[in-house]
Parts: C-alpha cells; sequence; structure tokens
C-alpha cells in the first residue's frame, strides 16, 4: 500500500510541474481573458491535486503512527509478561523453599537407621534402643514416638531403614551427635536426618559433586547439606536452590 502511494504522488508531482510550466507560457504570452479563465480553472485543479496530496499524506503519516503503534504494544505487553512470569518462578521457589522448610523442620525430631537386621524376636522400638545403646545412650521404649520400617524386608531388600521419631529434641540430638561411634561397628549401621524429598535430592547431587571433586566431607544438619574439601578448608553450606548454581551443583 505504501509503495503504490508513493508512485502516485510521484506522478501527481510531474502533472503539477507540467501544469506550472503551462501557466508561465500562457503568463508570458499576455493571455486574453479565456485563457485567464483557462488559467484560474488550472489552478484550481492543481488546488485540488495539492489537497489531494496533502490528505493522502496525512492518511500515510497516520498509517504509519497506527502501525507502530500496533508494534510498539506487543513489545511492550511482552516484556510485561516476561516479568510477570519472572515474579511467578520467583514467588514459586520462594513458596517451595518456605513449604520445604517447613516440612524439615516437622521431620526435626526424626532419624533414619539403615543397617539394621530384621528380627522376629524385637520389634523396631526395641531395635532402635538397642543401637542407642551401642553409642553409650540409654534410652526407654518411652522415648520413641513411633518408629517403622520405611519398606517391607524381603529378598533384594533384607535391611530396609528404619524411621524413628523420639518424644524428645534433645534425646534425638544426644543420639544422632554420637553416631561416629558406628564407624567401627561390624554390622555397618548408619544413622541420618531424616530428609524431605528436596533437600534429600539435593543431598544426593552433592555427594555426587563430592566425589566428582574429591572432597573429604560431607554431612547435613537440620536439613542443610555442608561440604567441605579438607579438614583445614572452608565450609560450603547448601540451603537452597540459589546455593546449588552459586557451587555449580546441579540436579
Amino acid at each position: 500500500m505504501a509503495t503504490r502511494s508513493k508512485k502516485t504522488s510521484r506522478g501527481d508531482m510531474e502533472i503539477i510541474a507540467e501544469k506550472l510550466d503551462k501557466l508561465t507560457d500562457m503568463m508570458d504570452s499576455k493571455s486574453t481573458e479565456s485563457s485567464l479563465q483557462e488559467l484560474v480553472k488550472e489552478i484550481r485543479e492543481l488546488r485540488k491535486r495539492q489537497e489531494f496530496l496533502e490528505k493522502q499524506y496525512e492518511d500515510m503519516k497516520n498509517h504509519l503512527k497506527q502501525t507502530d503503534g500496533e508494534m510498539v504494544r506487543p513489545r511492550s505487553e511482552n516484556k510485561e509478561l516476561q516479568r510477570t512470569v519472572q515474579e511467578l518462578r520467583k514467588t514459586t521457589s520462594d513458596n517451595q523453599e518456605a513449604i520445604n522448610s517447613l516440612e524439615q523442620c516437622g521431620r526435626r525430631e526424626c532419624l533414619e537407621i539403615k543397617g539394621l537386621a530384621w528380627s522376629q524376636h524385637k520389634n523396631t522400638d526395641e531395635l532402635v534402643v538397642a543401637t542407642a545403646k551401642k553409642l553409650n545412650v540409654n534410652i526407654k521404649k518411652d522415648y520413641i514416638s513411633v518408629s517403622q520400617r520405611l519398606s517391607k524386608c524381603n529378598k533384594d531388600n533384607p535391611r530396609p531403614n528404619i524411621i524413628a521419631r523420639f518424644c524428645s529434641r534433645r534425646v534425638r540430638d544426644l543420639i544422632f551427635n554420637n553416631r561416629s561411634k558406628l564407624r567401627d561397628h561390624a554390622e555397618k549401621i548408619f544413622i541420618n536426618e531424616s530428609l524431605t524429598k528436596l533437600n534429600r535430592l539435593r543431598f544426593n547431587e552433592c555427594l555426587k559433586f563430592k566425589k566428582a571433586n574429591n572432597f573429604k566431607f560431607i554431612w547435613t544438619k537440620h536439613g542443610i547439606t555442608f561440604l567441605k574439601k579438607t579438614e583445614e578448608s572452608s565450609t560450603i553450606s547448601i540451603r537452597n536452590e540459589t546455593d546449588m548454581v552459586r557451587h555449580r551443583i546441579r540436579y
């Protein structure tokens, strides 16, 4: 449409130029009255063409403004949409972290014990009490709120983990803090914090990172994973997604 208008404008300008040359010739020859009438007619036609060109120019200018506005609006809307998506992503991430933190707090009195063989003579409470005794921590079954296997015993998994919730954080922490005494035990028993799904996922990725980068230590405390390359090096703490990205740990 713009190309056609441009061609039309160029043709009209050539017509106007020709008519101006004709008018000049008529004025130079001292035109008669009839010639003057023809001159007035030509001027009127030129004025009409000029008005037409001006209108055409204004229409094109308005069309260009409208086109520019239509192009700017999607760009503006796209930027606003991107900002909204980023805000929603951040809000979702913040909510996820808040929920994860609350869930981990709900596991504060819990421990998971790995490596305890199934016994037809002892229930899980008794197995937990016996394990604590190996750490020189004397507790009674009354100190345990609830305990159970996380899965059924079978030939493929003869020693499924036991999760135990204690009535007191003090008792739970006493057992957890003395867990290193089991390192030389023949049964290879391990005591770990009970982690949320998200924190367990992060811990597993940190474990891969530890092995790939020759870190010596990895442990958790209150759901937070800690890494240390050597005894003298600084400790890395992994609390959230931001820490994972900062230390280039992916999952």
